[in-house]
């Protein structure tokens, strides 16, 4: 049986400095290269030339989801894998890509990234969070939103599967964010989207999430309310990211009277997420119950940081759990 033949489908503008590193990174593992282009005004398209001959230009929009859907026309291969110009694939988990995509059923796959954020890149500091990367062609799927754009599948009837391999992403470095002015165009077209009568909620968690990356804890208070509120007027329990934004806001601008108790009720809606239980045990920590701490940072270490079904920083049922224990040992002596 042969393997199964791939698309990689990529929407670039302005990404000289790190789309070579995320085409070396594929370019042996995909029968097909598509890049949508933007707008590029440097090097980018001549890099690109050097691995594929399918470049599309197109006028840039303010829709991300436009531009990845124009994208999927081109693409060829029995499975779709889509990526930004600052990702790359772990080589050591994909090698066996072909082979393996040739024995899946399922519509799509869940594939773990691995989001770097601070000043430099550092194992250490690293969100992780499963997104579906990879989906079959010819299934009628599309994206959608103008920004942090999602899949939409057209049957209710699917089904999905977790590869686990992974893809590292470096758009959260600090360099990176304000080379790109990020914040600015993030928040300017999910302004568009909120002008949109009977937006989804995602899009005011998205706006509450930019405030709260540039520590404008107020404003992101109350978006990440009203999208939860929102959530539940249309009878949809609010999604575990949601709780974890909220309560991070809550502690980074240290109100931490504000989020006691309130956090056991996100807590009991997610009794498996072991980032609430770190916001909960540094909530503890600084209203001076050190030894409910403890308690608290023992179940983060039985918990881990292997559950898909979350957005996870790395340390939070290990090394930072056991680090944030110690501190409260001490207060104890």
């Amino acid at each position: 049986m042969a393997d199964a033949t791939i698309s990689l489908c990529m929407v670039v503008k302005n990404e000289e400095s790190s789309i070579e590193r995320c085409l070396k990174s594929v370019r042996d593992l995909v029968d097909e290269i598509i890049i949508v282009d933007t707008g590029s005004s440097d090097n980018t398209l001549s890099i690109c030339k050097q691995y594929t001959n399918h470049i599309h230009l197109v006028d840039w929009e303010n829709d991300f989801a436009k531009a990845r859907n124009y994208s999927l026309q081109f693409a060829t291969g029995d499975w779709i894998v889509w990526l930004d110009a600052d990702e790359e694939f772990d080589r050591t988990t994909f090698e066996d890509l072909k082979s393996v995509l040739q024995h899946k059923k399922e519509t799509f796959l869940y594939v773990p990234v691995r989001n770097y954020i601070g000043d430099t890149i550092s194992e250490h500091d690293v969100y992780t969070i499963f997104q579906a990367r990879i989906f079959q062609n010819n299934k009628g799927i599309t994206f959608q939103n103008k920004i942090h754009e999602q899949i939409h599948i057209p049957v209710e009837d699917f089904q999905y599967a977790i590869l686990p391999s992974l893809i590292k992403h470096y758009g959260y470095l600090n360099a990176e964010i304000e080379t790109k002015n990020k914040h600015e165009r993030n928040l300017d077209i999910l302004k568009l989207e909120l002008e949109s009568e009977g937006h989804s909620p995602w899009i005011d968690y998205h706006v509450a999430s930019e405030y709260y990356n540039a520590k404008d804890y107020e404003k992101a208070f109350h978006f990440v309310n009203y999208a939860i509120l929102k959530f539940v007027e249309e009878g949809v329990l609010p999604p575990a990211i949601v709780y974890r934004l909220k309560y991070s806001i809550i502690v980074e601008s240290e109100n931490y009277q504000g989020a006691w108790p309130s956090i056991n009720k996100a807590i009991e809606l997610y009794p498996d997420y072991v980032d609430l239980y770190y916001l909960k045990a540094t909530v503890l920590f600084h209203l001076g119950k050190y030894q409910e701490a403890v308690e608290v940072l023992d179940h983060c270490l039985l918990l881990g940081e292997e559950n898909h079904n979350y957005l996870i920083l790395k340390g939070t049922g290990s090394f930072r759990a056991v680090d944030l224990k110690e501190k409260c040992l001490q207060k104890l002596q």
